[in-house]
């Protein structure tokens, strides 16, 4: 089990302030002196993010550079830049000029701005957005990070505290695959597939916990090349909070299969105990696996509680998902929602909240992308297909899944509360016998403790999330299959299908962490 959060805190080392000036705002050009002396402040790390609005502008962006201050040029549709060493990305053609501000915005901490703050809409929407102010001359803000809502869960960082980390998963693998065994089908090879994953779960010394954004070979089709280095802010966040996503489901998920399987082995064990002291047997063993099952049981949940394991894994879940449509969007120029929520996180902010911040974190530090030439239309529209895709596929197979798996293990309780109900009707007959009365009571609280652990874990909810989503995204790849086949890919129908695309992700991330967080850890 994982320990608290709040035990141990990982160093903190200022983030980089994203500073946005947007030229505009001012009269007259800003004072590039004082300007320089705001960004070069000791104990702050500042980028600056020119929103450019006429050619002059890059002069000023210039200027600032040559002060060792980090600088990146974002390009409205309408301006055609004057040659430049500055990285800058240019937005797609359709794009106007509230799309670009909700660009820069989503990536900057800070707006620079006049002594006097005109009223005009950019700056009205970074103070709805809870953004800081500087005025040239000032103080920027030193952007501190919240510890990772991932620490103490992710393996692979320092620190961790998680027993056994090639144990977890393979119980609640192994059983979900069983009750839902050649869930593929024949034509797939269901059955095979079902018998090897079987046997990993079983068997294999390795035990895969990796993270995943998408099928092998999407490097060769990602727009922003600066986004497969494992090292860069947005991909070392996304692998941390996957895997740590990963880690906390398996671990809460086979505690959740030993609570209900041990309440229920503590009903066997107790009724069992009850027949041997009939016969004048020793029950003493019986008493002790039975104290021993209930000891799991408050074991389990008390500790989960005790941790937040559930509300943090499901938080990592959340900013990792957050991430992925962020990584899929953002090479197209397209903002998530997320990215344009309000920024201001509450000291005492749940888990949602500090995840959702360090995916902003981890955009902001990542900065524009790195796009090696302007990418085509036809070359986004592949990009985004193979991302949705993926999720399609993804979505259609744990629908399924779940859906064979809840259908089986209802046959299951079923059967064993028919078996209950023939040794009720037997035991009428003869009452004497042990086994019946084993039966009659050992039966049901199976059942109870299958149908239980099911809707615990959210098969029902889950599948039919996956289904919908699937839904959703199997239009926006049928469409991004035509532009594709015919070759007549253009920007606003692509960077539409990324938007559509990006909200149905979310929705469906959104509603599944909603109803996850309800479930709460009870005593069973």
């Amino acid at each position: 089990m994982t320990e608290s959060p709040n035990k141990t805190k990982p160093p903190r080392h200022p983030n980089t302030t994203v500073v946005l000036l947007a030229p505009e705002l001012f009269l007259t050009p800003p004072d590039t002196a004082a300007l320089i002396a705001s960004l070069t402040q000791p104990h702050a790390r500042v980028r600056l993010l020119v929103r450019l609005a006429s050619e002059a502008d890059m002069t000023l962006a210039e200027a600032v550079a040559r002060a060792g201050v980090a600088v990146q040029v974002l390009v409205p549709a309408d301006i055609t830049p004057p040659p430049t060493a500055l990285p800058l990305v240019r937005m797609p053609p359709d794009s106007g000029k509230e799309e670009t501000n909700d660009l820069a915005l989503a990536l900057s901490d800070c707006l620079l701005v006049p002594a006097d703050r005109p009223k005009r809409r950019l700056v009205g929407l970074a103070e709805e957005l809870h953004k800081h102010f500087l005025v040239p001359g000032g103080q920027p803000p030193v952007i501190h990070p919240h510890p990772s809502i991932s620490h103490r869960l992710d393996p692979e960082q320092p620190g961790s505290r998680i027993p056994f980390p090639r144990v977890w998963g393979r119980v609640e693998q192994f059983l979900l695959e069983l009750a839902a065994f050649a869930w593929r089908g024949p034509k797939r090879d269901g059955a095979a597939k079902s018998r090897r994953r079987l046997h990993a779960c079983a068997f294999k010394a390795e035990w895969p916990h990796t993270p995943y954004f998408a099928p092998e070979g999407w490097e060769d089709l990602a727009p922003d090349r600066d986004a497969q280095d494992t090292g860069r802010p947005i991909v070392a966040a996304f692998d941390q909070l996957d895997r740590s996503a990963l880690y906390g489901s398996y671990i809460h998920r086979d505690l959740a299969w030993a609570a209900y399987l041990a309440a229920a082995s503590a009903v066997l064990f107790a009724v069992a105990g009850h027949i041997v002291s009939l016969h004048k047997l020793p029950d003493l063993p019986w008493a002790v696996a039975e104290l021993a099952m209930l000891v799991i049981v408050l074991a389990t949940t008390l500790s989960s509680r005790r941790v937040r394991l559930q509300d943090r894994w499901t938080a990592c879940r959340f900013g990792a998902e957050q991430l992925r449509i962020a990584r899929m969007c953002l090479p197209l120029l397209v903002v998530p929602r997320a990215l344009c929520s309000v920024d201001k996180v509450p000291p005492r902010a749940d888990e949602s909240k500090r995840a959702l911040a360090e995916v902003k974190r981890a955009v902001r530090d990542q900065g524009l992308p790195e796009l090696a030439a302007a990418p085509s239309a036809l070359e986004a529209a592949r990009w985004l297909k193979l991302v949705v895709k993926d999720q399609t596929t993804y979505h259609h197979d744990n629908h399924h899944r779940l859906e064979c798996a809840e259908d089986r293990l209802i046959r299951l309780t079923v059967i064993l509360f028919g078996v209950a109900v023939v040794a009720v009707v037997a035991e009428l007959v003869d009452y004497g016998s042990s086994l019946l009365l084993l039966a009659t009571a050992a039966m049901p609280a199976f059942a109870a403790a299958i149908h239980g652990v099911a809707t615990r874990l959210g098969f029902v909810h889950r599948a039919q999330l996956s289904l919908e989503a699937a839904g959703e995204l199997e239009p926006i790849q049928d469409d991004l299959d035509k532009m594709i086949d015919q070759a007549e890919a253009d920007w606003p129908n692509v960077r539409t299908l990324a938007a559509r695309a990006a909200e149905a992700m979310a929705r469906e991330t959104t509603s599944w962490h909603s109803q996850v967080r309800r479930q709460k850890d009870v005593i069973v």
